[in-house]
């Protein structure tokens, strides 16, 4: 595949395939996969590994990543989940 991705995004794409390829939105804008193990930091729970936010935007433009779930309100929407393309699985 001609897509450069930095380490980050590798390790991202990597992480997702590992656990069948999707990932998905927690409160705070963390991205990992679902049912994910939790910590506690700062009074809130957050998932024991995740990506942020920036990075899934860019593995989505790069077109790495596909939005399947949004939520939407009456400003917009974004996407609360993402799979990797079957282009980049098979490339």
């Amino acid at each position: 595949m001609a897509t450069q991705l930095s380490a980050k995004q590798q390790e991202c794409v990597d992480a997702a395939l590992e656990h069948g390829g999707v990932l998905v939105k927690y409160s705070g804008g963390f991205w990992s996969c679902r049912n994910a193990d939790m910590k506690t930091i700062m009074h809130f729970q957050a998932p024991d590994w995740s990506y942020g936010t920036q990075t899934i935007r860019a593995l989505i433009k790069k077109g790495v990543f596909r939005v399947t779930k949004e939520k939407t309100w009456e400003g917009g929407s974004y996407p609360v989940q993402v799979e990797v393309t079957s282009d980049w699985i098979s490339g």
